[in-house]
């Protein structure tokens, strides 16, 4: 048996010895569990960089899944200090939850836009099309540069 799920057990048998009362021990371990399952969702999150061979194009691969835990860890995986002149983001291998994890990526976007470098998203299922959507105010494929004015 895992050591988390031991842990969960652990807990869950405590509160029920401490309390006498199961629904209390249920829940605690309840509790716990998903504790650790997001925890397990954020350290799923991966960025995997590469570079071109002029160094003026990055692609970032992220993988995982994309929600309010596991933002900060996309955000710092995005960031960049580098020569680059063009990046593209490709989201195909990841699922959006909620908003905060669209929000994350635009801030990345953002970011990269105030540094002059033009920016691609790119791979968005389409259920993660409908949230942007929904929370931006355009698809997924409309982001990039603005159009100058």
């Amino acid at each position: 048996m895992a050591i988390t799920e031991t842990l969960i057990m652990v807990i869950t048998t405590t509160i029920i010895v401490a309390t006498s009362n199961l629904a209390l021990g249920v829940l605690g371990g309840a509790t716990a569990a998903c504790v650790v399952f997001v925890r397990e969702l954020v350290s799923a999150v991966r960025v995997e960089v590469k570079t071109s061979s002029d160094g003026a194009t990055v692609r970032h691969d992220v993988h995982g899944a994309l929600f309010f835990a596991s933002t900060g860890r996309l955000i710092d995986a995005l960031a960049t200090n580098g020569p680059e002149r063009a990046i593209q983001i490709d989201l195909s291998k990841i699922h959006m939850w909620d908003a905060s994890a669209i929000l994350a990526v635009e801030e990345a976007l953002d970011r990269h836009r105030a540094d002059g470098i033009d920016v691609k998203l790119t791979g968005l299922d389409g259920a993660s099309e409908a949230l942007h959507r929904r929370i931006v105010g355009r698809t997924a494929d409309a982001v990039g540069n603005p159009p100058a004015s």
